[in-house]
């Protein structure tokens, strides 16, 4: 038996505080080099969520050091987020700040805003965030959801595959095949991301990406 002791600190104070460090859990703040060689006694990064991208993981596993995440639908991250990207979908939708203005000057009415029933989306990505947000776009009565994968025999659980056979609504492409897409073909009103970042998705969103959609 020996004494657990969990100390916090700020980002600026990593480098001093994780010297005796057993196992780091960092929240918002980049693992790198100068951490890693600071941290005589360490043995695991422990991502408090999913993403990894702060953390050096080539550095850490050339020196031992196992580095890990939480998925994130066991710990509620991905349905949350889902659910965040909902609120802003129908946020920019209903136009809130416009219509707060339209009261205020006594123009009821305007503007009506928009929906998701009836509109056409895609969700870029089908990780634990693409699939919390299928099951939870699905009751909003889309017209079609454009599911982009990276293979088109994408693994499915069943609850999904219930989803999709009975919505009727969904059509699946692959990344390669939106990224051969010709400039003004994909007609859509609403596209979530969902990828994770990595070096095929970095600066995804530019103007090539932007013009594959009906303005």
């Amino acid at each position: 038996n020996f004494p657990i002791v969990v100390q916090n600190c700020e980002p600026v104070e990593l480098i001093t505080e994780v010297r005796n460090a057993a196992i780091i859990v960092p929240f918002m703040c980049r693992i790198g080099r100068d951490v890693l060689d600071a941290a005589n006694e360490l043995q695991m990064v422990m991502q408090f969520g999913v993403g990894l991208e702060g953390v050096d993981i080539e550095y850490a596993t050339e020196k031992g050091i196992w580095v890990c995440n939480i998925p994130s639908e066991d710990c509620g991250n991905a349905q949350s987020c889902a659910e965040h990207a909902i609120f802003l979908c129908l946020s920019l939708m209903r136009k809130p700040g416009e219509m707060k203005k339209s009261i205020d000057t006594g123009r009821i009415g305007h503007p009506t805003g928009d929906t998701i029933y009836n509109s056409r989306c895609m969700i870029f990505g089908f990780g634990g965030i693409g699939r919390q947000l299928l099951r939870r776009l699905i009751s909003f009565e889309p017209r079609e959801i454009v599911l982009v994968v990276r293979r088109l025999e994408e693994p499915l659980n069943d609850g999904d595959r219930v989803l999709m056979d009975e919505s009727g609504v969904l059509r699946k492409i692959t990344f390669d095949e939106f990224m051969r897409a010709e400039g003004g073909s994909l007609d859509l009103d609403n596209v979530f991301l969902c990828c994770t970042q990595n070096q095929q998705t970095r600066e995804l969103v530019n103007h090539r990406f932007l013009s594959k959609f009906t303005s």
